[in-house]
This record gives structure tokens, C-alpha cells and sequence, in this order.
């Protein structure tokens, strides 16, 4: 997500992105297989950890609202993976044609490439050469059993559902709610340029005014000749 970001020129609303199949293959080939690991997708590393944590959690006293939220975070886990990885490369481009992408730098690439053979070997290492610390229960009921995938489909199919309605939506009236929440609670600019900026200004005054007015004082001119006094 991170090196699409910056190939966007910072633009994080997925809602302006689509088609980066065709210009960023193997970042987002990373991004899919990363997205298909955090669903739980079988064999994947995500898998072997959700599907554990919720069979043990379906076989345990724990109170019943903690399995019914975990479940739902699932769901909904399922649901924004599918829903960024449909709109973010197999929609139509909705990016400008001026933005440069490009995967030309291998300090980028490099990094997604070995997490993405992590997320499909490092679940199945961890599983095959460490043991377990409990006793794994022998048999199950098969609802109890399938519980994670059946969530996890729930999410996809929900995921479908919504990027369809889309695309039969009519155009809604402009108005106040409207712009609020099609911008997101203007939270890029809060968080991006109000907070950056001042952050910024006061690193490069304290970079300028402390360190090297200090710096200078001492060492420089001023600092020689007060020692010579």
C-alpha cells in the first residue's frame, strides 16, 4: 500500500485509483497475495492463525460477545481486503495520466517481494517445526470447524456486494453531508497537512535556530575568541 501511495503522489482514497494491474504488476501482485493472507485465505499465513484462534475460541468458555466480535472483525476484515483489492486494480483508471508510476527501484520492490513469500510460506514453516503447546482437541463439529471460512465468505460476498451497487447508484445531490463524508472528515488534510506542516516547521527550527546557531556560537568565530579572552 505503502509504494502505490507513493506512486500516487501521496493520494490514499482508493476511490481515485483503478486499473494499477497494468502499470504496477508486481506491487500489486504483492498487494493481492498480502490481502489474501489477512482474509485467512487456506494454505496462506494468515490461515493457519485466524483459523486457530477462532477454532480455540469456539472450544473455549470464554464469554460469547468476544467470539461474536472476533467474528465480525473477520467479516469485516474480509470485506475491506476484497473491496481495495476490486477497486484499487480491476477497475477502470481513475488515476491522472500525468502521475509517474513506475517500478524501476528495487529498494521498493525488494521488501513487498519477501514479505509476499512470507505470507504464503512463513505459516506453514512456523506450523511444520514448532510444536504445539496444548493438546489439540481430536474431533470437532464441522460448523465449529469451518466457522473461519464461512466468515471469511461472508466478508468476500459482502465485499462483491457493495463494489456492485456502485456501479447502479444514482449521482446523489451535492450538500454539506455530502462533501463531509466523501472526503473522508477531511482527514487528509488534518492529518497530512496541519500536522506535517507544523511538525516540520518545528524540526527546521530547531535544526536551524538551536543546533546550528549553537553549534556556531561555540565552535565558530564568537566561540574562539571568547576562549582567547
Amino acid at each position: 500500500a505503502g509504494s502505490i501511495i507513493h506512486s500516487l503522489n501521496g493520494e490514499q482514497d482508493i476511490r481515485k485509483m483503478g486499473g494499477l494491474q497494468k502499470t504496477l504488476p508486481t506491487t500489486t501482485s504483492c498487494l493481492t497475495i498480502g490481502n489474501l493472507a489477512l482474509m485467512g485465505t487456506p494454505f496462506l499465513a494468515g490461515f493457519f492463525s485466524k483459523d486457530l484462534i477462532i477454532e480455540n475460541l469456539n472450544t473455549s468458555y470464554l464469554n460469547t460477545w468476544a467470539l461474536l466480535l472476533t467474528l465480525l472483525a473477520t467479516t469485516f476484515t474480509a470485506t475491506y481486503s476484497l473491496r481495495m483489492t476490486i477497486l484499487v486494480q480491476t477497475e477502470p483508471t481513475r488515476t491522472l495520466a500525468t502521475t509517474p508510476m513506475n517500478e524501476n527501484n528495487p529498494q521498493t520492490l525488494n521488501p513487498i517481494s519477501r514479505l509476499a513469500l512470507g505470507s504464503i510460506m512463513a505459516g506453514l514453516l512456523i506450523t511444520s517445526y514448532m510444536a504445539p503447546t496444548q493438546t489439540p482437541p481430536m474431533t470437532m463439529p464441522m460448523l465449529t470447524k469451518t466457522t473461519a471460512i464461512i466468515v471469511t465468505i461472508l466478508g468476500a460476498i459482502l465485499a462483491l456486494e457493495l463494489t456492485a451497487m456502485t456501479h447502479t447508484m444514482t449521482q446523489p445531490k451535492q450538500n454539506s453531508y455530502l462533501n463531509f463524508y466523501s472526503t473522508l472528515g477531511y482527514f487528509n488534510t488534518l492529518t497530512h497537512r496541519l500536522s506535517t506542516t507544523n511538525l516540520l516547521s518545528a524540526g527546521q527550527k530547531i535544526a536551524t535556530h538551536l543546533i546550528d546557531l549553537a553549534w556556531c556560537k561555540k565552535m565558530g568565530p564568537e566561540g574562539l575568541a571568547s576562549l582567547q579572552l
